[in-house]
């Protein structure tokens, strides 16, 4: 289940930066889906990657910063951005929805 978690975990970690909102909202996912027995080391491998690939985006992209235009550095972004969308959306089709508590289904 530690596996299953990670690979979670590198799909969001292409998204990188988090911002602090969408930690939480990433952290309680995970609260949620990583068994109990795994969860310290899933965390502590998060943080982990986390800290790294935070630090190397931020060194690439100031140097690409310094080399390129503006809009390339943006189309550069927005292209990282797009395995994520089918990725999610791939996870989307393949889990059920949950019912609603009180909902007359």
């Amino acid at each position: 289940m530690l596996l299953a978690g990670l690979e979670v975990l590198a799909v969001a970690g292409e998204a990188v930066p988090v911002e602090v909102v969408d930690r939480v909202k990433l952290v309680t996912l995970f609260q949620h889906t990583v068994p109990a027995g795994d969860k310290p080391g899933f965390f502590a491998a998060m943080q982990a990657l986390l800290t790294a690939t935070f630090s190397v985006a931020s060194l690439t992209f100031g140097f690409l910063g310094d080399v390129l235009s503006p809009q390339t550095l943006c189309l550069i972004q927005a292209a990282g951005f797009v395995p994520v969308a089918l990725a999610l959306l791939a996870v989307r089709r393949r889990e059920p929805v949950p019912a609603v508590v009180g909902s007359a289904a």
